[in-house]
């Protein structure tokens, strides 16, 4: 009766070995549409951006083994541009902008640009002295994917606590002629990160060991037969 218990029990641990999953979101920021601080740019090109973090919890090891990491970002963004003229001639060029997100993590196999699909331009000025010309709101949205296997990146998003993921927002404006305008540029915009942890939840048993399982159930099963007949 032993040994067929025991083959039991290694025919049940090759039967819970699977792969399983487990997922977590995080949003940036988490209470939706959150204005970035408006800038007065100079012609000539200049770049708005902020940085803050994704909290995402770490892998369980409880659960199992951790085998892969894979993650989606999101972003968009709605942008509105003010150009103003303050010097004292007709002032006359186009002005392009744009933004991405930047996530780049070293030790966790992340390095992800995300770029909007929709910037705002080329848009053609002509503003007298002291004009000021609104622009947009224009914007877009893109999401990129991806993921890692490697055993020293997997160790980094495994244990306790959450892992913490930069993200970089950058706004580029770049502006052609009109050395005397000033541009007011604001913008919202949100993004989120989707990970999920891909495990296995049991050891898988060596074919020789399921050889050996069965040779046990075989065995533990004939002497349990002639129990009941004795």
């Amino acid at each position: 009766m032993k040994k067929l218990t025991t083959a039991l029990l290694v025919l049940a641990a090759g039967v819970a070995a699977q792969a399983s999953t487990v997922s977590y979101t995080d949003w940036d920021p988490t209470a939706g549409f959150t204005p970035l601080p408006p800038g007065a740019l100079p012609a000539g090109g200049t770049a708005l951006s902020y940085s803050s973090a994704f909290e995402v919890p770490k892998f369980n090891p409880g659960l199992g083994t951790l085998t892969k990491v894979s993650w989606l970002i999101y972003v968009d963004f709605l942008g509105d541009v003010d150009l103003k003229n303050n010097g004292n001639a007709l002032q006359s060029g186009s002005l392009d902008y744009g933004t991405k997100h930047t996530v780049s993590v070293a030790g966790l196999g992340i390095n992800e640009v995300t770029t909007p699909i929709a910037a705002g331009g080329p848009f053609v000025y002509n503003l007298n002295p002291g004009d000021t010309l609104g622009i947009g709101p224009d914007g877009g949205w893109d999401d990129d994917t991806g993921s890692t296997t490697v055993a020293g990146e997997l160790a980094n998003w495994t244990g306790v606590g959450n892992v913490s993921i930069p993200l970089l927002h950058e706004s580029v404006l770049t502006l052609t002629g009109g050395g005397s305008l000033t541009a007011v540029f604001e913008q919202t915009g949100r993004s989120y990160i989707d990970v999920t942890y891909t495990y296995t939840d049991g050891v898988i048993p060596e074919p020789g060991t399921y050889v050996g399982a069965l040779a046990l159930l075989g065995v533990g099963a004939l002497g349990y037969r002639r129990m009941r007949r004795a």
